[in-house]
């Protein structure tokens, strides 16, 4: 990819910044700043933002790579990173990829390796990349944010998304917002692993925000 056109790739696999991955019990209590994504993998404006206190705004891919590298640049201290996107996978004991508990609501599935999900799979991955190479001296405690099992007539709204896990992590758990930890995601006979695992580094399993509805 040329220079200035977008995150770039590397095969790089030890991360200079640190990040690690965020508690049930640390979205209670946290007074870090906060950077939520709902992430799209697109040239188009898929990706809804909210930068600490700003208003969301919407932007392509590449957009958001380099305002969130930007913002974490200016911050004097630890920040929260949540993404939308599944930050953790399972596995039966066959090798198989399996939906996560949290990704199960009544008969309906909505699981990490398949449609939508696979695709901000990857483009948390190449955020993650990318804020490696940009942010050496960061330091990032990663959450994991859900928000789905929306009526099916109802259209996307990556802003509303956004700013309704912002919301979420500021009123905590109630009858639409459900906060998971790694404990509650594993079903009997699955492993986990954080999505990071294959690309050379384990910050651990993210805790989930998931808003239904």
């Amino acid at each position: 990819m040329k220079s200035g056109s977008g995150p770039e790739s590397n095969a790089k696999v030890q991360i200079p910044m640190k990040l690690q991955a965020g508690s049930k019990s640390e979205l209670l209590v946290t007074t870090h700043p906060w950077v939520i994504l709902d992430i799209g993998f697109s040239q188009n404006k898929s990706c809804g933002l909210i930068l600490g206190s700003c208003e969301p705004i919407c932007l392509n891919f590449g957009e958001t790579c380099r305002a969130v590298a930007d913002w974490i640049n200016h911050q004097n201290s630890p920040i929260n990173l949540m993404i939308e996107a599944p930050l953790s996978m399972a596995f039966d004991l066959k090798d198989n990829p399996v939906p996560r508990k949290v990704e199960k609501l009544g008969s309906i599935t909505r699981p990490w390796y398949s449609g939508p999900g696979a695709t901000v799979l990857v483009a948390a991955i190449h955020l993650i990349a990318y804020l490696r190479d940009r942010c050496p001296d960061a330091s990032i405690v990663l959450f994991e944010g859900f928000v789905s099992f929306k009526p099916r007539e109802g259209k996307s709204d990556h802003r509303w998304d956004a700013n309704r896990l912002s919301e979420s992590v500021r009123s905590g758990p109630s009858a639409s917002v459900e906060f998971w930890d790694e404990a509650d995601l594993r079903a009997d006979g699955t492993t986990l692993m954080s999505v990071f695992v294959p690309c050379g580094f384990n910050p651990g399993i993210p805790a989930i925000v998931r808003v239904l509805g």
